[in-house]
């Protein structure tokens, strides 16, 4: 029995940029993967350094690295992951069953996609047809690759229960953790203009939110290195005290954070190929704000963070649409 019949292809999108520090550590990772039936594609967005040369050496290496193209394109990280995708969907239509999508500079444990496949594929059976994502848990590590004990979700509320709290925030859905079926690749619209303010994986997950099913797998799948370069960071936990603080001294930054969120969303929405009635009531909350953004928030049980100052800044933030005059508010 061939590969291929027990294992399905999984396409597998990576974006790079001056990665040469830890590069070769992160494809290491996936070529030893356990499971077996998978191709890489490469974005790079004109990297000043080695890192070309790095990916070359690979390919040459493994013929399931197949492709590695230049992003000519607007430059930026979320933009450099929209390019690879646009490539794939062009040119690869109807050759893979699973969707990932890969840093530079992180290290996926050896059973990542054998774990993953196996998971979505029992979904796929209870949820026959529908576009489904699943996203996992990360573990902290240091610019030298040294593990330890701290996982991602120790410091935010990373399990996303209520699926509709994406549109809200983006603590949810870590890209290099998401694996995805072809039905919401089929689904989402990339084949536009995406600024890069807006998150390739937010934006995935949105589709997924609006459309099909979101599920979390509490596992560490990706070893998540912090080096002070990275696009994202870790969020940070409120207690009293520091909730407090931020509260008066940090209103400014929590502002610019929901008007990038709330810009995205809209975005999202005007670019889907169609809509549904949740899509129409958000649209409507986030243009007015006031009263319909509240019945929104009740009607869908918002909640994106549990303590209170947070809740607060977020209600008065979104009612009184103070977010679409901020410089950081763009669709």
């Amino acid at each position: 029995m061939k590969i291929n019949d027990l294992q399905p292809k999984v396409a597998i999108m990576m974006a790079t940029y001056n990665g040469q520090k830890y590069l070769d550590k992160q494809i290491d990772s996936i070529l030893n993967q356990t499971y077996h039936n998978w191709e890489l594609f490469i974005s790079d967005d004109k990297s000043k350094d080695e890192t070309l040369e790095i990916l070359k050496k690979y390919q040459k290496k493994d013929s399931r690295i197949k492709k590695i193209i230049v992003n000519n394109g607007v430059h930026g990280p979320f933009t450099n992951f929209y390019n690879i995708m646009r490539f794939v969907k062009k040119n690869y239509k109807d050759e893979f069953k699973y969707f990932c999508y890969c840093d530079q500079d992180d290290i996926w444990e050896k059973s990542k996609i054998e774990f993953q496949v196996k998971k979505i594929k029992g979904f796929e059976k209870e949820f026959i047809d529908t576009p489904i994502l699943c996203y996992s848990d990360l573990r902290l590590m240091d610019k030298n690759g040294q593990k330890s004990n701290k996982l991602l979700s120790s410091f935010t509320h990373i399990k996303l229960e209520n699926p509709y709290n994406i549109f809200f925030s983006h603590r949810y859905v870590w890209g290099t953790t998401i694996i995805h079926n072809e039905a919401l690749w089929d689904l989402m619209n990339i084949d536009i203009r995406i600024p890069n303010s807006v998150s390739h994986d937010n934006y995935i997950g949105k589709y997924a939110a609006a459309f099909g099913k979101i599920f979390y797998l509490d596992k560490a799948l990706v070893n998540y290195r912090r080096h002070g370069d990275n696009v994202s960071g870790v969020p940070h936990g409120y207690n009293f005290y520091r909730g407090l603080l931020r509260a008066f001294t940090k209103f400014p930054t929590v502002l610019e954070n929901h008007s990038k969120t709330y810009g995205s969303t809209l975005f999202f929405i005007r670019n889907v190929p169609y809509k549904n009635k949740l899509l129409d009531e958000l649209e409507i909350a986030l243009t007015t704000g006031g009263i319909r953004a509240e019945r929104f928030v009740k009607e869908y049980s918002i909640c994106t963070a549990k303590d209170i100052f947070n809740q607060i800044a977020f209600k008065l933030i979104l009612y009184s649409g103070m977010y679409k005059y901020s410089k950081d508010f763009r669709i």
